[in-house]
């Protein structure tokens, strides 16, 4: 798992464009869509910074993990045994400078959208505009955690006992 800040980008309904509601009408709803049924924000949710578990994505695989996450429900604390609030869908890639570690991140940064008449549709709109639900993460699996030094299985290699003690030139990749 992974977690970061929600962006909060705030789409106003006029501005959630065609293309936007294609993309979610593309995901095959029972109801068609329209853009005055829904409200639509946007997160920062998985980039190829190395996380508190010493892991990280690699940057080439996150064009592929924003297509993993069209369609996927989003959850309030992974409770899977829950009703999703919301559903992403499409999104794009971002960059940011992170100038404490003198870094140029790219991040995936869905966006997501639930039904505006929902009952609970203004409290969640409320929540995350006003900066009170400031946080996304994301589950995943994966196979193989490959070690940034000798890219071998890291459960096995020798820097094993670097990651533990946190040096900052290892990490592992979350690879399968």
């Amino acid at each position: 798992r992974t977690s970061s800040l929600i962006t909060g980008t705030f789409i106003q309904p006029s501005l959630i464009s065609g293309e936007l509601v294609k993309s979610i009408n593309d995901l095959c709803p029972p109801t068609p869509i329209s853009q005055s049924d829904i409200f639509v924000r946007s997160c920062r949710l998985a980039g190829d910074l190395v996380d508190a578990y010493r892991g990280k994505f690699r940057t080439d695989f996150l064009p592929n993990l924003l297509e993993l996450t069209n369609g996927i429900p989003l959850l309030i604390g992974h409770l899977k045994n829950s009703a999703p609030i919301a559903r992403f869908f499409g999104g794009e890639l971002i960059k940011s400078f992170i100038p404490a570690l003198d870094f140029e991140a790219t991040f995936i940064r869905p966006y997501f959208y639930w039904p505006m008449h929902a009952s609970f549709s203004s409290d969640l709109k409320i929540l995350i505009d006003s900066g009170i639900y400031n946080e996304a993460s994301i589950s995943f699996q994966f196979s193989k955690p490959t070690c940034s030094i000798c890219g071998k299985d890291i459960r096995g290699c020798q820097h094993l006992v670097r990651l533990w003690a946190h040096d900052p030139e290892v990490f592992y990749y979350y690879d399968d």
